[in-house]
C-alpha cells in the first residue's frame, strides 16, 4: 500500500544526497544527475497522488486523517526535491 510513497521518499532522499555531494565535492556531473531525476520524481509523485485520490474516493471517515497526512507528506517531498534541483542547477 505504501510502496509508492516509499519509492517517492527514496528518490527524493537520493536527489538530496546527490545535491549535497555535488556542492561538497564541486561535482557538476552529479549536479546534472539531480536535475535529470526530475521526470522520475514527477512520475513517482503522480503515481502516489493517483493512489491517494483513489483511496480518498473509497475512503471512510477514519481514513481521511491518514490521507491528509499522506497528501502533506507527498507535497513536502516534492518540495524537497525541487529545492535539491535548484541547488544542483545553481551549482551548474
Amino acid at each position: 500500500m505504501y510502496h509508492l510513497l516509499n519509492e517517492l521518499f527514496e528518490g527524493v532522499y537520493q536527489g538530496l544526497e546527490m545535491a549535497v555531494c555535488a556542492v561538497r565535492e564541486n561535482n557538476q556531473t552529479v549536479a546534472q544527475e539531480v536535475v535529470a531525476m526530475k521526470e522520475e520524481v514527477n512520475r513517482r509523485t503522480q503515481a502516489e497522488l493517483e493512489r491517494q485520490s483513489h483511496s480518498l474516493a473509497q475512503g471512510d471517515g477514519a481514513r481521511l486523517d491518514v490521507l491528509n497526512a499522506e497528501f502533506e507528506l507527498t507535497d513536502k517531498l516534492k518540495r524537497i526535491y525541487s529545492l535539491s534541483k535548484r541547488i544542483a542547477k545553481y551549482w551548474l
